[in-house]
Formats: C-alpha cells, sequence, structure tokens
C-alpha cells in the first residue's frame, strides 16, 4: 500500500509508462467501439476533409493555385497543415486517401490522452490527477459530436493545443527565473501553427513569451 500511495502522488516516475497506459486505454476503447480498424469515416464533413487532402495532393507544388484546397482563403490562415499536410504527403506517394485518413485519425486521436497528460504534468499535477484528467479529454472528443458530425479537423488539432499550454507554461516559468530557450520558443510558435482552435489566446501568449526574452 505505501509503494502505492507514493506512485499516486508522485510528481516523478515514468512518462512513458503512464502514456502507455494512456493509449493502451485508448485503444481498447476504438476497439470496443469498432473504429480501430475500419476505415469508414462518419459524418459529412469528411468528405470535405478528405477531397482537401486530394486536392493538396494533386497540386502538391503549386497549392496556393488550387481555389478548392483551401476554399478561396489563404493556405496559412485557418487551417491545421496538420490536418491536411502529412497525409497529402502519403495521399501523393500514391496510397489510399481513405485509408491516410483513417490512419491520421488513429495517430492524432492517440496523442490526445498524452498531450493532455503533459500538460497536466508540466503544471505540477501527481502522475494519478494527469492521468485521471487525461481521461475525460480523449473520451469527451465523442460526447461533442466531432466524430460523428465528421469535425474530424478538430480531432486533429487538438493535441497541439495541449502542447502549446504545456510549452507555453514551460517558457513562462523559464522566463520568471530569467531564463529563456530558444527550443521550447520555436516548438510552441510550431505547436500554435498548426491548430485553430484557441489560436488568438495562444498568439498572446506567445507574443508575451517573445517580448520577455528579447
Amino acid at each position: 500500500m505505501a509503494k502505492f500511495s507514493n506512485w499516486i502522488s508522485s510528481r516523478k516516475g515514468s512518462w512513458i509508462l503512464d502514456c502507455f497506459l494512456l493509449l493502451a486505454l485508448q485503444v481498447l476503447v476504438l476497439q470496443v467501439l469498432g473504429m480501430l480498424t475500419n476505415p469508414t469515416p462518419l459524418g459529412d464533413d469528411v468528405l470535405v476533409h478528405i477531397q482537401k487532402i486530394i486536392d493538396l495532393s494533386r497540386n502538391f507544388f503549386q497549392f496556393q493555385w488550387d481555389p478548392r484546397s483551401f476554399d478561396g482563403y489563404m493556405p496559412s490562415t485557418g487551417y491545421a497543415w496538420a490536418s491536411y499536410g502529412p497525409p497529402a504527403i502519403f495521399v501523393f506517394l500514391g496510397l489510399d486517401p481513405i485509408a491516410v485518413f483513417h490512419a491520421t485519425f488513429l495517430v492524432y486521436f492517440l496523442s490526445i490522452g498524452p498531450s493532455a497528460y503533459y500538460f497536466a504534468r508540466c503544471v505540477g499535477a501527481h502522475r494519478i490527477v494527469s492521468l485521471a484528467v487525461s481521461v475525460p479529454v480523449w473520451s469527451s472528443v465523442g460526447c461533442w459530436g466531432y466524430i460523428a458530425g465528421g469535425a474530424y479537423s478538430r480531432v486533429f488539432t487538438l493535441p497541439f493545443v495541449f502542447t502549446a499550454l504545456a510549452l507555453t507554461f514551460r517558457y513562462a516559468q523559464l522566463q520568471n527565473d530569467g531564463r529563456s530557450s530558444r527550443t521550447i520558443y520555436w516548438l510552441l510558435h510550431s505547436a500554435m501553427h498548426n491548430y485553430k482552435m484557441m489560436a488568438d489566446l495562444l498568439a498572446l501568449s506567445t507574443g508575451f513569451c517573445w517580448r520577455s526574452g528579447s
């Protein structure tokens, strides 16, 4: 009991083991729901996302000239590159678009739990608290209807939200200690530009961190 109590209250320990437990639980849930190996996409919006990936793969080197790829918007505004860029590369190489899209969904969905865990640990939560917080974060995706409604782009970008928040906290800590880290700053900057949710908040956070470090 003493060892178990120490594990629960520990602020340290194996991040790899904890993330493995989260991944195993997420894989189990997907298998029970029949979504782990079934590549059939859900919802109506998914057809738009898959078509964007196909369009981007066909005009990979001239994507800015294709008005359909981004519905007439600037490619750098309003769209998460992680949702379309990597999948388009694999489709460009000849892989099936639906299979690629399903694999992309699995990668990003399975990343939600560990990213939420990473954020909780960064702000100083105990291991058991970090694990407990991570479960409703990734399981609530179904409650929000993101997958059933076809809003896969939101699922794809959620891991970047928690990663960016965690990196913002870490960078702010360094600034308070009179230190800075270009690595954390650019990782934060990259995470911020790979999603569209909470972009305004993180833009302000990044700008503050940059001014503080300069």
